[in-house]
Parts: C-alpha cells; structure tokens; sequence
C-alpha cells in the first residue's frame, strides 16, 4: 500500500483541489502519467476539450424577510452568475441527481412575474457544491442546507413572505480542456480484450479530495501492482478519469470516442473505483448478474464485512462506471459510503483509512482475478 499512500497524499496534499480543467487537475494528469510511465506500461493522454465554468466568488444568500439573516450556500456546478438578485422564495419541486440517492427538493426565487428566477436545492448533507442536472439552462442554482431550509418552508407554509438576495459570480471558458489518462498492462498480447479499471481525478470546488476521489485513483497503482506480480494472464486499461464532478464528462468521452472508432466491443468489463478511504459501508454497485455473484465473492475475500456492512445496488448515473453500463458494458462501482467531509475543503488525507482502502483494493484485485480465470 505505500504507492498507493503515496500517490494519494501528492494528490490531496501536494496539487490539492483539482477542479475540472484547472491547473491543479492538470498538474494531477502529469502525476498519473509520469507514475504509469514509471510502473513500465504504456501510457498516454487523452485530450478533451469542452466549454467550461468556473465559480469566481462565493455564493451569498441574504435572507430580508421575514429575518434579517446569511445562510450558508454553494454553487451548483455550472450555475449562472446573480448579482443582486432579489426575489420571493416559494417551494417549487424536487431536482433529481440521482434516483432513490439525491432527490433533492427545490426552493424558487421568484421574479415579478411570479416566474423562478433562480433555485436553491436543499442538500441534507449541508451546502456543498454539487453537479448540476441541467447544465445546459443558465439559471443561477445554489444549494444551501437543510436546517436552514427547514427555517425558510416553516415561514413558507405558514403564509409568511420569505424574501431574498442572491449574488455570485462565475465564468465560462469555451476553450477548457482536460485529459484522460490512459495506462494499458497487457497480460494477453494477442488479444485486443480488455478489461477498464477507472477511477476520477478531478475534484469538486475547493476541496482537496482526499476520499473522493484521491483514494480511488491512488487504488489503482494497487491494482496495477498485483496484475504485474501476478502477471495475469489479461489485458486491463487503467484510466485516470478527468472531469467527473461536472457531469463525468471524461467517463462519457473515452465510451464515445471507443465507440466511434468501432472499438467499444474490446472491452469485457468496467470496474470503478471512487471514494474509497472511510465511510459507515462498503457499497457494490452492478445490475449484470455475473459480475455481480462475481463482485460479491471478491468483495467477501477480501474481508470487507470484518470492518463494515455490504450493500448492493443496481448501477446509478452517479460514478464513471456509468458510461459504460449505458453500452451494455458489464460495469460495477466499488465505493465506501459516506465520508463525512465529502465535497469539502477538509477532505484531508489525514482523515483516509487505509484499512478501508486495503480491502477495497484487495475486491477489485480479487475481482480481475476471477474475470481472468474465466476468460
């Protein structure tokens, strides 16, 4: 474990925050390569560009009625700019990020047409930035907490005016770019199958991102060690995935261009590592069958259910293994839930449990090797 300790500390302690195309999350591509180069297989970057945001201040939401008060808020990612916006606030409905997993109701601030303005999206967890589920309509969106939002629907439901001013600024920057970084073992040289082990880079807005998603890019040099001790006898593609936190952006874009160059059939199976250093429970996520029973055994060897308890789900639109399942790609997530300083600038490596790390690494080990005996 001390590539894989080391490889997280430089991320989260020596780039820090690593938001998507930021000098940061490029400093952190240079890292991944020159430490694939360094483990002996080939590796290359792949450049996407894209239009892309940035938060250039803080968000301010001023509550004047019914009592003078600041609430504490974040962007969603990709929100536009507000300088003195002022409205009413009302409910107005739920935003959907991930189904069953953040459903989110949703506060409008309304114009003097009655029409919404801007939104504010109650997060339980507090006001964290978060990806946007409508990137693409410029409106402001911020997500501030439930207690306070609890405050304004209490005021809300009882017949009293909630009032408000919002300001915050962002910019948009078409010519973004970030790279994919791409690390080939090739165990089967006459084969052209492959299995993706991948995991994100990329930060939220200010945070460190030690557990996510330091630990599950730092996982893979885990992963990449054994294959070559083992020397299994099966190609596996280690991607260091840009661009997850507005909209797995990196994920979407090594899926299309495999696709568009008819080469999306090469790959047997996606396991992805994301947020992998603490958290209440070790959490599978698969809807194929096979890799499921498969991903159960590994997860059951490894000893994870000696620390904590094991869920399963079908796969959600909420990691970089997605991409791939939408394909019809057996894909899977390996992920323990939930770190208490996700999406925040205390998301420190000294809060990382290695023994969470060990086993999640020792599942996805475990996992390649029983896809190697079967192929």
């Amino acid at each position: 474990m001390e590539t894989v300790a080391r490889v997280m500390r430089e991320l989260s302690e020596t780039i820090g925050p690593r938001f998507s195309a930021s000098d940061g999350e490029h400093r952190a591509a240079q890292l991944l390569r020159d430490e694939f180069a360094k483990s002996g297989v080939e590796v290359e970057l792949q450049r996407l560009g894209f239009v892309g945001w940035s938060a250039t201040s803080t968000p301010t939401v001023e509550i004047l009625k019914p009592t003078a008060e600041s609430i504490a808020a974040a962007p969603v990612v990709y929100s536009a700019p507000a300088t003195d916006l002022e409205g009413v606030v009302a409910r107005h409905g739920t935003k959907t990020l991930i189904e069953g997993l953040y459903e989110m109701p949703t506060l409008a601030v309304l114009g003097a047409d009655a029409q919404p303005q801007a939104f504010l999206v109650i997060n339980e967890s507090g006001a964290i930035p978060l990806i946007n589920p409508r990137p693409l309509y410029r409106v402001p969106q911020f997500v501030i907490g439930k207690d306070d939002a609890d405050r304004l629907l209490e005021s809300i439901d009882a017949g009293v005016e909630v009032r408000a001013r919002l300001n915050f600024t962002s910019e948009i920057d078409p010519d973004a770019y970030s790279y994919n970084v791409i690390a080939r073992y090739r165990g089967r040289p006459d084969s052209a199958e492959h299995i993706v082990v991948c995991a994100h880079y990329d930060t939220q807005i200010g945070s460190p991102g030690a557990y996510d998603n330091a630990s599950g890019t730092a996982g893979m040099f885990g992963v990449l060690e054994h294959v070559q001790r083992e020397q299994l006898p099966v190609n596996v593609t280690f991607i260091g995935i840009a661009g997850e936190e507005v909209g797995m952006f990196g994920s979407h874009y090594f899926v299309n261009d495999l696709a568009e160059r008819g080469l999306l059939d090469e790959v047997s199976h996606c396991i992805c590592l994301d947020q992998i250093s603490g958290g209440d429970f070790f959490w599978l996520w698969c809807t194929d069958p096979t890799l499921r029973e498969l991903g159960l055994r590994a997860i059951q060897s490894a000893g994870v259910e000696e620390l904590a308890p094991v869920h399963v789900d079908d796969n959600k639109p909420g990691a970089d293994h997605w991409a791939f399942h939408e394909r019809g790609i057996p894909a899977c997530l390996l992920m323990w839930w939930r770190q208490a300083e996700y999406h925040r600038s205390n998301d420190t490596f000294d809060k990382a449990d290695f023994g969470r790390v060990e086993v999640a690494v020792k599942s996805a080990t475990g996992l390649i090797d029983l896809l190697a005996k079967e192929s």
